[in-house]
């Protein structure tokens, strides 16, 4: 079997296998899995001992990531997937099918897209036979919990899994603010003739593939950029010939108004390589991002000076030079000397950037990390490091680096030790606040392992991953080898407040699997000023049971269950928030459930109230709103199966 290669960073970093392995690297017994040191429940199965997969498993999808924890859960046989597999998405089946005895796809299946995560629910609706798509295929987006039918297309009924006649189809990109389709023919499996890209019903660009039905591009194309969205409508345009981009091309940016904000040539022999002067936007590039890369191609490749530039979205909104550096004058496409770079999620409340020197195209010693707040005039020196002086690009020695998220709301730095590019012993973790006293103050901090592993140890104190000015929320607990164990505690300071104040927590096992148990108080994803909400409950071996109870705190301060007014004819019912999830420890929701949306805070205070069985919605359900008389009125009605 071929191993399995991670692409998915957030995996690479969180995601973590664990299981015996024989001496032939085979995977032998049960194995399980962990998501940031707790252990996720149920997911893994059984190994024989030739390495395959044999029995029940519950398996991730590979785009697995924080917000799409889905889960596909079926039977193998020899490494082989038998009889009825599902999808599981938020403890809840949404789709899935069968697999016949040769491990192959048959009958009815609703599947995930690749792409599948919570602001792209994607669905593709059809048929196999033997493996092989046929007939008519749906594609279904699911939004605000509606179905809504948005492409799809005919396979041939000849079991070769080929496209064929009219076709819409989704872009790799596509999400609630990039609801971007393709419209074009297919033939024997090929585009041909005109297809239109069309951005929110709304047609965009689009090009002509050859009659030939080799799916080669020819004549005038209006491209869009590979991360485009509402705030980044970008567009390239230019020719095609035979496939290969041709002359010249020019980069649109769409907002209120279209602009020319850059392009350059393409060489007239049709080998489809840039030369002379360009201008190229960032791979960010958006409203608040409008960062452009200016300079010479040779050959295809970067070469001499290229200089990096950012428009303001503000103040005098100039463009200005904020960086840049030399590739090599041979046109290899190497970078050299001195650099200023922009950090990846540069933008104008993040406006951080990286300098230091290139040997070959790999960082070498000495690296400043600098930061210029929203307004103002100069870079300050935030952090940095070194690299080995190998050319390798390994961080050595003592480091401050910048969180995931850093902003002028959340200017969060950790410093520590690197030896041989792990992380080891102790690293501290601050917070420089934007407001009062405006103080550089530590706020966390553990061990990592002496040995180089990068392994968390002992007593640590972190911060959650959307800490901010709003939101600074700190959990505090033990690691035993890399996984939670015992107590942990959640803490909360408000703004402008001088102390943490404890809102919740509750106890892992203490075996190390990083396993819930018994009560916990827990908060919301997007817990923060204006949405303080906190889920109380009970935890057995992972999964929830019995009663939960949703707590809202206004900023008054009054931490109190929510409280339901529902009109049902002249009688005036009072519930409280949450549920029951039944005693098996399934984590099933059973029986009446009063809910609330992510999108849940303090100016937009609804609820959902229903009944739940088997985990699924039944009957009637009510939206309530809270009035400005700080009652909760019925909003609308929806009725599900029973």
């Amino acid at each position: 079997m071929k191993p399995e290669i991670l692409t998915n960073l957030e995996q690479i970093q969180y995601l973590q296998w664990i299981g015996e392995s024989q001496s032939n690297c085979k995977k032998l017994g049960k194995w399980t899995a962990a998501w940031r040191g707790e252990k996720i429940i149920d997911v893994g199965g059984l190994y024989l001992e030739n390495g395959k997969k044999q029995g029940f498993w519950k398996e991730i999808i590979q785009n697995f990531q924080k917000e799409a924890q889905v889960f596909q859960q079926g039977e193998y046989i020899h490494e082989q997937r038998k009889g009825t597999w599902k999808y599981i998405y938020k403890n809840k089946e949404i789709g899935g099918g069968e697999y016949n005895q040769l491990g192959e796809k048959n009958g009815k299946w609703l599947e995930l897209w690749a792409g599948f995560w919570e602001q792209s629910q994607v669905f593709y609706c059809g048929e196999y036979q033997n493996g092989k798509k046929v007939g008519v295929w749906d594609i279904f987006y699911n939004f605000d919990g509606k179905n809504i039918k948005i492409g799809g297309g005919c396979y041939d009924n000849l079991r070769n899994g080929i496209k064929f006649g009219n076709w819409v189809e989704i872009s790799n990109g596509f999400y609630y603010d990039s609801q971007v389709t393709y419209n074009g023919t297919y033939k024997k499996g090929k585009k041909l003739g005109q297809w239109d890209i069309s951005y929110a019903n709304k047609k965009i660009g689009g090009g002509y593939y050859d009659e030939v039905g080799d799916e080669t591009k020819v004549g005038q194309w209006v491209e869009i950029s590979d991360g485009f969205f509402g705030s980044s409508q970008v567009t390239f345009t230019g020719e095609y010939k035979s496939g290969k981009k041709i002359g010249k091309w020019d980069t649109w940016f769409e907002y209120i108004g279209n602009e020319i904000i850059g392009g350059g040539c393409y060489s007239d022999a049709g080998d489809g390589i840039k030369f002379g002067n360009w201008v190229e936007i960032s791979e960010g590039f958006y409203l608040d991002s409008k960062v452009t890369y200016i300079g010479q191609y040779k050959n295809g490749k970067k070469f001499s000076r290229w200089d990096i530039w950012y428009k303001k979205n503000y103040g005098d909104q100039k463009n200005e030079m904020i960086g840049g550096g030399y590739y090599d004058d041979e046109g290899c496409g190497i970078k050299l000397g001195n650099w200023v770079e922009i950090s990846e999620e540069f933008f104008s409340s993040s406006q951080v950037k990286h300098s230091g020197v290139y040997k070959n195209d790999k960082k070498i010693g000495s690296w400043d990390i600098l930061y210029r707040e929203n307004y103002g005039d100069y870079n300050q020196k935030i952090g940095g490091g070194c690299y080995d002086e190998v050319g390798d690009g390994i961080k050595q020695g003592h480091w401050v680096e910048i969180s995931d998220r850093f902003s002028l709301d959340s200017q969060v730095t950790y410093v520590g030790e690197y030896q041989n590019g792990k992380k080891i012993g102790r690293w501290d973790t601050w917070y420089k606040k934007n407001y009062g006293d405006y103080n550089n103050n530590k706020i966390g901090g553990g061990y990592y392992d002496e040995g180089g592993h990068g392994i968390k140890l002992g007593n640590w104190v972190e911060i959650s991953d959307g800490f901010n000015r709003l939101s600074q929320i700190m959990q505090n607990g033990e690691y035993k080898n890399g996984k939670k164990v015992g107590r942990w505690d959640i803490f909360y300071k408000k703004n402008f407040g001088d102390y943490n104040e404890k809102i919740g927590g509750g106890c892992y096992d203490e075996i190390g699997d990083g396993i819930k148990q018994g009560y916990w108080m827990e908060i919301s994803d997007r817990f923060y000023l204006d949405s303080q909400v906190t889920y109380v409950g009970e935890y057995k071996n992972g999964k929830k049971i019995s009663r939960w109870d949703i707590f809202y705190q206004e900023k008054s301060g009054n931490n109190t269950k929510m409280q339901q007014y529902i009109l049902v004819f002249i009688f005036i019912c009072k519930f409280s928030g949450g549920g029951y999830f039944d005693d098996k420890g399934d984590g099933t929701k059973q029986g009446y459930w009063v809910e609330i949306p992510d999108s849940f805070d303090h100016n937009s205070q609804i609820t959902f109230n229903g009944q739940y069985k088997n985990d699924k919605k039944v009957g009637l359900w009510v939206e309530m709103k809270k009035n400005q008389r700080k009652n909760f009125k019925k909003i609308k009605e929806m009725k599900y199966d029973i």
